[in-house]
């Protein structure tokens, strides 16, 4: 997944995301990007760190 930030943004790189969660679920992604749930979530590597809420 790529982020465009544009040059009106205040964040940069190195700054906490979210990918999907409360709000954007995966399933909207999957949509969107055409790219089904189950490959967006198992795609992601080591270099992303993962943060898992009940």
């Amino acid at each position: 997944i790529c982020v465009d930030l544009g040059p009106q943004a205040q964040d940069k790189a190195g700054d906490a995301v979210v990918l999907w969660g409360e709000g954007l679920p995966v399933e909207r992604i999957a949509e969107i990007t055409k790219v089904s749930a189950y490959e967006l979530i198992t795609r992601l590597t080591s270099r992303v760190a993962m943060k898992y809420l009940d």
